[in-house]
């Protein structure tokens, strides 16, 4: 009860004392988004139209990806104010034969007060693979505590495998082993919209603190000044898919005819649907899942009067 409650930094999209990631394809402009978050952060300003309930904190942020002339060439009159900290990395990973750790966080911390850790990405303070489990226990460890122990928030930068841009993203897209989806309390991750080559989309996929939204937002690249995101607006995830129109009109059609026979014109349960196709199809029960969540999402089946069981929706199959 004496702990201070969450606020927003950036709406729900990133709150304090949270262990976040933010994960994306190499090339989306993951980096140009937690620069515009450390800014927004540090001047204790709305992010792209979201709320951020905190006063200007000071923000440590630890870029692996660029080097000083990438930043002089992205942000060339980009003023960044005095609580956005950037150590030099090269002068750390020399003072530390390679190595970067939660002790060296440690010890920034107590320099200079500060609140909020971006690590710019993920696989810097990994020495083997993150898909090692053992690795990814030790990490996630580390970074609870350190977020325990200063009581600061910690943004991490994640890539994901190359994905198809024709399906919603996902947690699990996030690479690793699931001891990293485990640990962390909220997820973002970053995708290309297929409308416009400068358009992009953020999807919560993980919030343990508030309810996830089905929508996602819509930004686009400016290139004025420096480069950062425009708000656009909140929109479905799949009007920005991009769609193969006679591969998504055989896997409708596939759909539409499991929905038929396993659920006809009656209702059924989850559990019992799940039961049914695996059984009629010859197939696990974890495949199964993933054919309601397909339906789901192709809205041909709905919930019930009494939200207890499936049934098919009349206005997209006639029966």
């Amino acid at each position: 009860k004496m702990k201070t409650d969450m606020k927003m930094m950036f709406g729900t999209f990133f709150q304090t004392s949270e262990l976040s990631v933010l994960a994306g394809k190499t090339g989306f402009g993951k980096t140009i988004l937690a620069y515009q978050i450390a800014d927004g952060i540090a001047k204790g300003i709305p992010i792209l139209n979201q709320e951020n309930e905190t006063e200007p904190q000071k923000v440590l942020y630890y870029d692996f990806e660029l080097n000083e002339r990438n930043i002089k060439k992205r942000f060339f009159n980009y003023e960044p104010p005095e609580n956005f900290l950037r150590p030099d990395i090269t002068d750390i990973l020399i003072k530390n034969e390679g190595r970067f750790n939660t002790e060296i966080m440690l010890n920034d911390i107590d320099k200079t007060s500060a609140s909020v850790i971006i690590i710019d990405n993920m696989t810097a303070i990994a020495l083997r693979s993150l898909q090692d489990p053992d690795t990814a226990l030790q990490i996630m460890k580390d970074l609870t505590m350190l977020k325990r122990l200063k009581d600061v928030s910690i943004l991490l930068l994640a890539h994901t495998p190359k994905i198809k841009e024709t399906r919603p993203l996902e947690l699990y897209d996030i690479s690793g082993s699931s001891l990293i989806h485990n640990f962390i309390d909220n997820a973002i991750m970053l995708g290309k919209s297929s409308l416009d080559v400068n358009k992009r989309y953020i999807k919560q996929v993980k919030n343990r603190n508030v309810c996830e939204d089905d929508k996602v937002m819509i930004i686009e690249i400016n290139y004025q000044d420096w480069l950062h995101y425009n708000f656009i607006s909140f929109d479905d995830e799949k009007n920005h898919l991009l769609i193969n129109p006679d591969k998504e009109v055989i896997r409708k059609e596939k759909l539409i005819d499991i929905a038929k026979t396993i659920i006809g014109t009656g209702s059924m349960t989850y559990s019992d649907f799940c039961n049914e196709y695996a059984k009629f199809y010859s197939k696990t029960p974890d495949n199964a899942k993933k054919i309601i969540k397909q339906l789901m999402n192709y809205n041909l089946i709905i919930k019930d009067a009494d939200d207890r069981k499936y049934i098919i929706n009349g206005n997209e199959i006639p029966i």
